[in-house]
């Protein structure tokens, strides 16, 4: 295991965090938890401001549309950006450093799950955070693996994005077990605007150099007056606001989220910033634990361990 300190407005993780980070990523198609690779952070950083220079919120528009809808069925559907949406209100959307992690007065873990395969996963539309899409045959087996997977672990309470592959996974893991279920909208996935509901070689067409950043560059990538990446580490989080800020009620606490922000709760918690976005992906079904404890150190207020 190693442990390093993440100091205040330190833009670098550790050489043992760029470890774990490339270790993740080469585990990232496994349903296992991830039991060979171990790091732990002392919790404290942000990264520096210049990372959040435009401080923005604004919103998504979106209503109801076939699943499988081709592009003109998704521009006639309605779910185009348009400027606002039901999340608009939050006001999360915020171009800003991500809080630290709240302090805790004993150890918890949380396990972190990323929803089966959905019928846009596999036509292989953008999905952002519209809630179109559901889970297709392969992605109810795959939850149904997941559950398979925890069967044994016990589960406090349940923290669930409202996107329906997500709630649905969520139940799916869920199963039987009591105790209360929280649906969390910070937990949506990340907010892609204009680019929401097109297929890859769409957004190419549309966007030229402006996709290619979204590919390339993501931490830098804006659309329509937003910072999706900067944003979504912002909103990752608030994610650990609303999860932690319960921690005396659990032990242990599944969250079934999505690729994008469970990639911000696992950074954010680690100190690491939004240019090591696509570093720790996740496959549909697959689970990372983390366990978060605190310290005697005042300035440390809690220690972070990726399993």
């Amino acid at each position: 295991m190693h442990s390093f300190p993440c100091a205040a407005g330190a833009v670098r993780p550790s050489p043992a965090t760029i470890a774990t980070s490339a270790a993740l990523s080469a585990r990232r198609d496994t349903h296992l938890p991830l039991k060979s690779v171990r790091s732990s952070c002392s919790r404290t950083s942000r990264p520096t401001t210049s990372t959040f220079s435009n401080r923005r919120q604004s919103s998504m528009s979106g209503r109801s549309a076939p699943a499988d809808a081709s592009a003109t069925e998704t521009e006639e559907g309605g779910f185009l950006w348009k400027g606002s949406d039901e999340y608009t209100a939050l006001g999360d959307r915020k171009d800003e450093p991500p809080l630290p992690l709240p302090s805790l007065t004993k150890s918890v873990r949380v396990a972190l799950v990323r929803h089966g395969q959905s019928t846009w996963n596999a036509a292989g539309r953008i999905q952002g955070s519209t809630n179109f899409a559901v889970l297709t045959s392969k992605g109810v087996a795959q939850a149904e693996t997941t559950r398979e997977m925890l069967k044994d672990d016990e589960f406090d309470v349940l923290f669930k994005s409202p996107l329906a592959r997500s709630s649905k996974t969520g139940d799916i893991v869920w199963g039987a077990r009591e105790g209360p279920v929280r649906v969390l909208p910070c937990l949506r996935e990340v907010d892609l605007y204009s680019f929401q509901g097109l297929l890859k070689e769409e957004g190419i067409k549309r966007f030229g150099s402006q996709f290619s950043q979204w590919q390339k560059e993501p931490a830098e990538f804006e659309i329509d007056e937003h910072a999706p990446v900067r944003e979504l580490w912002y909103r990752g989080s608030l994610a650990w606001q609303e999860v932690l800020g319960c921690a005396s009620t659990f032990n242990t606490a599944l969250v079934v989220a999505h690729n994008a922000v469970n990639q911000a709760m696992i950074c954010t918690a680690l100190g690491m910033p939004p240019t090591y976005f696509r570093r720790l992906l996740q496959s549909n079904g697959a689970t990372t634990v983390l366990d978060i404890s605190p310290t005697t150190d005042p300035n440390v207020p809690v220690r972070v361990t990726v399993d």
